[in-house]
């Protein structure tokens, strides 16, 4: 009985052992599973990687822009937390800042690497002055180049290369705003309705030798003539060089009409609720980058920030904060809704004034100096 015990125990043991040294086989000779593929990098993402990486070495950029309600903060925020860049940001009035660099680099210092603002002072003095990089090869992101984004179908320049300024901006002006407890509705649509004996003394205009006001005096010299010009000088216009108090005298009723109003103190008035309001006539207006161009200054300190800096503030997300706080409706066509500012109209007119050309012909001395005279500056 028990060599019969023993014999099945026997048997069993062996069952098992083979079985597990089949089973070893099998897990042996089994492949191992493979992990899944990683699919290899665009080009365009080592780039990135690779200008990124570099970037947080520099540690920071140094931002040039001309004086306006940029969103210094909000950018300066996201690219810290973002890309860990800290930037370094200078702001000053388009005048100044060009002898400013001037200065700086006969002096053997190069410190900005990116400069936004109106696109005059870029064409006007700082490309001729071989100051500017090529940008249109330091833009990398999909997102931020991609023709289907921006308005017209393309990334715009200003230059005609096209290579090293661009507008990012596509501001429409609404030229005329009005009291509306002093002018009553439909009671001015045309330009001509401003030469009305009525508005006589009751017309204040933006200075017209930079900004709003020079781009309204080009328009409508070209537009409508030089010849309607000294009719409307008939009206008495009141010149006043400070933007607010030219939108508070609008508000307060001291003017019944603002001739080439400034976005964000008119917003700000009308957002207090202030009886004004702003429009363009039945023969259209014009179209402008407003402060939304941009350059890569040449020599940049941080040349690699600043390639983040300028490919991040062409996406949605820098072009939606760029205009929100700018009042300036950017030139990107998928931005989310929520901006407040003047908004382009589909079948109104827009004149585009921010080419080369134009700029070179309306910023130069020789135009200025022109709507000076006409306008009785000066004398």
């Amino acid at each position: 009985m028990k060599r019969l015990c023993w014999s099945v125990i026997v048997a069993v043991l062996a069952v098992l052992v083979v079985g597990a040294c089949r089973v070893e086989e099998k897990a042996a000779s089994s492949p191992e599973p493979k992990a899944p593929a990683t699919a290899p990098l665009a080009a365009w993402q080592h780039e990135w990687e690779r200008v990124l990486a570099e970037a947080k070495k520099e540690e920071m950029v140094t931002w040039y822009g001309f004086s306006g309600a940029v969103p210094r903060d909000s950018v300066a925020k996201i690219l810290a937390d973002k890309y860990g860049i800290k930037v370094d940001f200078l702001a000053a009035r388009s005048i100044e800042l060009f002898p400013r660099v001037v200065n700086e680099r006969k002096a053997g210092l190069y410190i900005p690497d990116v400069l936004t603002g109106g696109p005059g002072p870029m064409v006007v003095d700082f490309k001729p002055a071989g100051f500017l990089d090529r940008i249109d090869s330091a833009v990398v992101l999909p997102e931020a180049k991609d023709p289907a984004g921006w308005l017209g179908g393309q990334l715009r320049f200003i230059d005609k290369d096209p290579s090293t300024i661009i507008s990012f901006v596509a501001k429409i002006e609404n030229p005329i705003a009005i009291n509306t407890e002093l002018v009553r509705p439909g009671e001015i649509k045309s330009y001509q309705d401003l030469l009305n004996p009525k508005w006589k003394g009751k017309i204040v205009f933006n200075e017209p030798r930079s900004g709003p006001g020079l781009n309204w005096y080009y328009f409508v010299k070209d537009s409508l003539g030089p010849d309607y010009v000294r009719q409307l000088l008939k009206q008495e216009l009141a010149i006043v060089f400070d933007q607010r108090l030219q939108a508070e005298s609008l508000a307060r009723g001291k003017y019944a009409i603002w001739l080439a109003p400034s976005d964000a103190p008119l917003a700000q008035f009308k957002d207090a609720g202030a009886p004004v309001a702003s429009f363009v006539p039945v023969e259209g207006s014009f179209m402008s980058s407003g402060g939304g161009s941009m350059t890569l200054m040449n020599r940049a300190p941080h040349p690699n920030a600043a390639r983040i800096f300028i490919n991040w503030l062409l996406t949605r997300e820098g072009q939606d904060i760029w205009q929100k706080a700018t009042g300036q409706q950017s030139a990107r066509v998928d931005l989310p809704p929520g901006f407040t500012g003047a908004v382009r109209e589909e079948g109104v007119k827009y004149a585009w004034q921010s080419d080369e050309q134009k700029l070179l012909e309306k910023d130069s001395l020789a135009f200025s100096t022109e709507a000076a005279r006409i306008f009785g500056i000066g004398k």
